[in-house]
């Protein structure tokens, strides 16, 4: 049975979130929202003033009674850090609590060469520096949210392993860096925060199904059912680039064959064009000199899309041959998931729309359990998602953990 301090605490987060949703809110309009008593509105909200938590930004406009005070949530209550992790490449960014930047960090560079120790302590040195920049005291930080481009373990903060980056193996960044810094952390994949992100930030959580792929390097996808993100039993859930679509394919970098995401990353296009391009005796040094190289492959293929727009035919023949595997890839990912969105991230196809197109009407052709108005397919629009939405994991945190949030430090 729900005790009434854990009632008491989960109106208050439900109040928190609503407010900061809605900024200049009254009070009569929180109550109708939550279906909550105009008293326990009243107490609650009056405690959030007394911590600082949500101001008053004065009258509501009305000509009849009393005019009501509106609320928002304060954005300079604290900090959060943001830390996104890249192939060789870690950024560092501090946000208010409504997701404003407030300052980037100075970027780490490393590779697989550089031992972990190494570049922890690099990160928690940067970390500290940038609080210092910002005259941020560690203790008004209340929490880092950080990213990866691989498989966690979510409630330990354990990465588990990074592809192509084998030093990364059963790494607790939690439990270190909360030592060094005194700051909590929440880690995820970087395609769970980013759905996140979007369902906080962009879509103000119409939906309680969703998908989110990202198409870039590889293929990652996160994954939200019943308004949680699905981890999995082992933190494997959205490694859906790992999914085969040709039996005895090509081999992929997980020791599997015939992965999608050997047919469809930004290195497997790139290649799809080389043999296009020397089938007909064209010169292919181009497109030799950035196989290989992920931040030139993650240039050309954008280069790629604006020839095929051009009529460059060897271009448009290989993102063709791509998007017929993705129409597989994402009729298999509805059938198993029934999302009510589902959110494509793929910079070619932002660039050259008509492959999108193409891949949404494929898709809607192949599937026979749901119509077009059953399901919403979109690009997402949001750029620099990567580096924007790890902030996101400490807001989701300290907005659905009742036990363990910090914002009821006192309350």
């Amino acid at each position: 049975m729900e005790t009434t301090a854990a009632l008491r605490n989960k109106n208050v987060l439900k109040i928190m979130k609503v407010v900061r949703k809605n900024p200049r809110i009254s009070r009569p309009d929180i109550a109708r929202e939550l279906k909550l008593s105009g008293a326990t509105v009243n107490a609650l909200i009056a405690e959030l003033v007394k911590r600082n938590i949500v101001i008053e930004e004065g009258l509501a406009d009305s000509d009849v009674g009393r005019k009501a005070f509106l609320y928002s949530f304060n954005k300079d209550f604290s900090h959060i850090i943001s830390i996104n992790m890249l192939m060789g490449r870690i950024s560092i960014e501090l946000y208010d609590m409504i997701g404003n930047r407030l300052s980037f960090g100075k970027d780490l560079l490393f590779d697989d060469g550089q031992k972990v120790e190494k570049t922890l302590y690099s990160l928690t040195d940067a970390i500290s520096g940038l609080l210092s920049e910002n005259h941020v005291p560690a203790k008004s930080v209340l929490g880092i949210g950080m990213s990866v481009p691989g498989r966690v373990d979510h409630e330990l903060g354990v990465i588990c392993s990074l592809p192509n980056l084998r030093q990364w193996k059963n790494v607790p960044v939690k439990s270190l860096i909360e030592a060094e810094l005194g700051i909590p952390l929440i880690l995820d994949r970087d395609t769970n925060a980013n759905i996140l992100y979007l369902k906080w930030d962009e879509f103000s959580e119409e939906k309680s199904n969703m998908i989110y792929a990202s198409i870039v390097e590889g293929i990652g996808t996160g994954v939200i059912i019943d308004d949680a993100v699905y981890h999995g039993g082992h933190g494997l859930a959205g490694e859906t680039g790992h999914t085969t679509i040709v039996h005895d394919g090509r081999m992929c970098n997980c020791g599997n064959r015939g992965c999608v995401e050997s047919y469809v990353s930004n290195k497997a296009i790139i290649g799809s064009y080389f043999n296009e391009l020397k089938a007909v005796g064209k010169d292919t040094a181009e497109c030799e000199a950035v196989l290989g190289n992920r931040l030139e492959e993650n240039k050309y293929i954008l280069t790629m899309a604006k020839r095929a727009i051009d009529d460059d035919s060897h271009a448009d023949v290989s993102f063709f041959q791509a998007v017929d595997y993705l129409k597989t890839f994402f009729v298999n990912i509805i059938n198993s998931f029934d999302p009510e969105l589902l959110i494509i991230d793929c910079p070619w196809m932002k660039v050259n729309r008509e492959y999108f197109n193409e891949l949404v009407s494929g898709v809607f052709e192949r599937v026979g359990l749901v119509g077009r108005n059953d399901i919403h397919i979109i690009l997402n629009q949001t750029p620099d998602i990567f580096s924007k939405s790890p902030y996101i994991l400490v807001i989701e945190s300290l907005f659905t953990n009742i036990s363990n949030s910090s914002l009821f430090t006192n309350i």
